[in-house]
């Protein structure tokens, strides 16, 4: 599967943290100010103490939630993001996120964070990422 045909997801995600933001550990995303519930896993903050797993065991949902996307956005150098055009008749109109470099490089997804993603994982060729990148 290559870059362009990955779907929203944990497994865009993963590479996303990695490959784009850099990072190797989840972060806890812990409800009310930083104690209670985390929202991706489940573990809790009692007081300070976790209860269950140190470091999340799922990665924030940059596919799929803007507000955690906009993340990507400066980190990856988007900028442009676009509402385009689906030539198929009744579909649904797509998103694409451009990053001017030479060459430059575009994502298109059915989500502007879809989008969003593609590109800041093509972009991620700075890090070592090959361009004929593929899952299995």
């Amino acid at each position: 599967m290559t870059i362009d045909e990955m779907q929203a997801g944990p497994e865009l995600d993963v590479l996303i943290h990695s490959k784009v933001l850099g990072l190797n550990d989840f972060l806890h995303n812990f409800i009310d100010n930083g104690w209670g519930q985390c929202s991706e896993c489940g573990a809790y903050n009692d007081q300070g103490i976790i209860r269950g797993e140190q470091n999340c065991t799922k990665p924030p949902p940059y596919s799929s939630d803007i507000g955690i996307t906009w993340q990507i956005v400066k980190k990856a150098q988007i900028h442009t993001l676009r509402q385009i055009c689906n030539d198929e008749v009744g579909a649904p109109a797509l998103w694409e996120a451009i990053i001017y470099l030479d060459p430059r490089l575009s994502g298109i997804g059915e989500s502007a964070p879809l989008a969003i993603c593609r590109a800041a994982l093509k972009s991620g060729l700075r890090s070592g990422l090959r361009a004929d990148f593929t899952t299995t």
